[in-house]
């Protein structure tokens, strides 16, 4: 994310009469770094300012709603990530691999994937919209 970007979508939410506040960057600036589960994004940020957990999920909430941010759920665990910069921003056909030995989290080329799942027989004529794909790697046992 640059800070043409933020400066942009700064604009977009004034016009839209809502604020960039100074959390909200924060956490727009943290996930800049990469990829965080829900605690370590907490913990990231909860060091540049003081908000408790509530208004901290509120900010999360606010800029997912923007389509600033994206969650991501694993089982029982939140990762989100910054889809500012991103060119699918506004589609929901992702495919997400997590190394669950690394715990790092990448968005892959969905394009073939999404059109291969969306025109497989049992969805052919169901009208769906959009796909996301979660996918776990996994190193072999040795």
């Amino acid at each position: 994310m640059t800070k043409y970007q933020l400066t942009l979508f700064n604009q977009y939410l004034k016009k839209n009469g809502k604020r960039l506040t100074k959390p909200r960057k924060i956490i727009l600036e943290t996930l800049n770094i990469r990829p965080f589960e829900f605690k370590d994004l907490y913990k990231q940020c909860k060091y540049a300012g003081k908000e408790n957990v509530a208004t901290f999920y509120n900010n999360i909430h606010f800029l997912k709603e923007e389509r600033a941010i994206r969650e991501i759920v694993f089982g029982t665990t939140r990762y989100y990530q910054l889809i500012l910069d991103k060119d699918n921003r506004f589609s929901d056909n992702v495919v997400f691999v997590l190394d669950e030995v690394n715990q790092e989290l990448s968005e892959e080329d969905s394009n073939e994937i999404t059109n291969y799942i969306k025109n497989l027989e049992n969805f052919k004529d169901t009208g769906v919209e959009a796909v996301t794909v979660l996918i776990r790697r996994k190193t072999p046992k040795i």
